[in-house]
């Protein structure tokens, strides 16, 4: 994930947490990769191991999250429409609507 601009984070201040928590999890999934040798290689971890197994687990999750902050961050991009009108909108829903 990039580091967001003034004018992303004017727009989507919540894009300075998501970058923070990015860069956790790389340097978390960095860790157990150094941690436990046997995750570098394509082969499944040995069910005899339960710390390289619990690793492993935790490695394919913190993957799949990288995927999901990517995936929110590209939506962030996309013209959300007005539900009472079907237009685009020009900005946020206020209270008027709820």
């Amino acid at each position: 994930m990039k580091t967001p601009t003034l004018d992303e984070l004017g727009r989507a201040p919540q894009l300075a947490v998501l970058v923070a928590l990015d860069a956790a999890r790389l340097g978390a999934f960095l860790t157990l990769i150094n941690a436990h040798e046997e995750l570098r290689e394509m082969e499944p971890v040995m069910e005899s191991n339960p710390r390289a197994e619990a690793a492993h687990r935790l490695a394919l999750r913190l993957m799949e999250l990288g995927r999901l902050l990517d995936a929110y961050v590209d939506a962030l991009d996309e013209p959300l429409e007005d539900p009472l009108d079907g237009g685009p909108l020009d900005g946020p829903i206020d209270d008027r609507y709820f």
